[in-house]
């Protein structure tokens, strides 16, 4: 209804939830599949996986038997959560060139201090993103949706819009104050 083209969770029951109430729009499922039954669970409700390494992707790959899984991979560029680390661009190329079922769409990573007034992090962190994207795409890795900023990055750093950004926060009225930030 709000003209969002693809909507993003942080746990598989979330996405799960939505595809049992219908929801049939794009879901990407912004933490990856641990195990082999949250890898299923990701092909057989087409809920688009987060791969964080070559592991992951294996896992990935090997659960959709056959068929077709989107994904995006997720670099940690500082958050330290999870997420290909800089420096392992070698297993990205990898893991997209051989997983054969995995249509790799997107690439991206986290602000982990966007609400800060000091955008040193920020600046930092778009400097690993955009080494590594440069690196992969040199590569052959082309064609990846690029995306970093959730809503408070949305919001104070419209230069690092990329190709997509995920506003969540912004859409629900919670992101007001970090605009005055």
């Amino acid at each position: 209804e709000n003209n969002i083209g693809t909507l993003a969770v942080s746990r598989l029951d979330e996405a799960l939830a939505l595809r049992e109430n219908g929801i049939d729009t794009a879901i990407l499922l912004l933490s990856p599949p641990f195990d082999e039954r949250s890898a299923e669970l990701c092909v057989t409700n087409e809920i688009i996986a987060t791969v964080d390494s070559l592991a992951t992707a294996k896992l990935l790959d090997n659960a959709a038997q056959g068929k077709k899984v989107s994904a995006h991979i997720m670099l940690d560029t500082g958050f330290a959560r999870f997420g290909f680390m800089p420096g392992e661009e070698d297993d990205i190329i990898t893991a997209v060139r051989e997983c054969k079922n995995i249509s790799f769409e997107g690439i991206y990573s986290h602000f982990y201090n966007a609400f800060s007034a000091d955008p040193s992090s920020v600046k930092l962190q778009v400097g690993r993103f955009t080494k590594t994207v440069e690196t992969i795409e040199k590569a052959g890795v082309t064609g990846l949706k690029k995306h970093i900023c959730s809503s408070a990055g949305a919001v104070k750093y419209p230069e690092y819009h990329f190709d997509a950004v995920r506003l969540g926060s912004a859409l629900l009225g919670r992101v007001v104050a970090a605009s005055s930030v």
